[in-house]
């Protein structure tokens, strides 16, 4: 299973995907063999919760011919039969779209009226766009569309999504998990 989810994701890098935004699961940068274990953990799992309606990527933060350079990764996904050529790797995504995206979402497309520090930003942005050739509307529409997709989450998995909490245990996003209570008591009752 995890092969075949493997295999899937990396029909879905960016350019090869035909619908949305992807979610990219990645370790830490060291990419030792704990962290690429987590890593394809997290994102089999995080596919298997959601019910494959998001695109999950697993990424390893190195290049495919640095690999070789973490032979007990190398080993111990040979010894599971885990196809390890299917990693998504460093060199197989452009970091600099990424980031521009993440950005571009952080900031709702550079919108003044967002609450978001944008003329700290947008001198970046445009540096990025200029790199990647792009508009600032790369994918945006996509972007909040993924975002704010609850398509096959279960009544937990909505509450947990929205509930947020500060380090002193209040809640900050009351105004955002009521109304999704409301409606899934409303949902309950009928």
């Amino acid at each position: 299973m995890l092969n075949a989810f493997l295999s899937q994701a990396r029909k879905e890098l960016p350019g090869n995907a035909s619908d949305g935004t992807p979610v990219a699961v990645m370790g830490s940068s060291a990419a030792d063999l704990d962290s690429v274990v987590s890593c394809l953990a997290y994102a089999y799992l995080l596919h298997v919760e959601t019910g494959a309606s998001i695109r999950v990527l697993p990424f390893v933060p190195i290049p495919r011919e640095d690999l070789h350079l973490l032979p007990e990764a190398v080993f111990l996904l040979g010894k599971t039969e885990t196809h390890y050529e299917s990693l998504i790797l460093a060199d197989e995504v452009d970091l600099v779209v990424l980031l521009l995206r993440a950005v571009l979402l952080d900031t709702a497309n550079l919108d003044p009226n967002a609450g978001r520090d944008i003329p700290r930003v947008v001198d970046i942005i445009h540096r990025l766009m200029e790199i990647v050739g792009e508009s600032s509307s790369i994918e945006y529409n996509d972007l909040v569309r993924s975002r704010t997709s609850v398509d096959g989450l279960t009544n937990n998995q909505l509450l947990r999504k929205e509930y947020k909490e500060d380090r002193v245990g209040s809640v900050r996003s009351r105004k955002q998990l009521e109304p999704i209570v409301r409606d899934l008591l409303q949902a309950d009752e009928r």
